[in-house]
């Protein structure tokens, strides 16, 4: 059994997992990637992955909570600061599509 990790070294591979998991999942898509490419990738055994994640869906799911926790903050940031709340909905509704169809991350949960 290995040694423990020390919490500096916890985050360090906790932040190189994430690194490795995002670029993966978005040159590959889900279904392209297993938790075995990503350990291989941060230089760690895949049962030190469960140390940080349940599995690849709770991996998966933190990048899709991040990414809507920034839509919800400039949705209201911009619609606060608008004098044409119509027109700015519209807008971001355009914008949030477009970035939709280029982020594999949120496509990939859609399909």
């Amino acid at each position: 059994m290995g040694r423990a990790f020390t919490e500096i070294e916890r985050q360090q591979l906790k932040s190189r997992i994430d690194e490795v998991a995002r670029q993966l999942f978005h040159k590959h898509g889900w279904s392209g990637v297993s938790i075995s490419q990503i350990t291989n990738q941060v230089g760690i055994a895949k049962g030190s992955f469960y140390n940080f994640y349940r599995n690849k869906e709770a991996l998966y799911m933190t990048f899709v909570a991040e990414i809507e926790a920034v839509s919800q903050q400039r949705i209201m940031l911009e619609m606060q600061n608008s004098t044409d709340k119509k027109r700015t909905l519209q807008e971001l509704t355009t914008a949030l599509i477009c970035e939709v169809e280029e982020n594999h991350l949120l496509k990939d949960l859609l399909d």
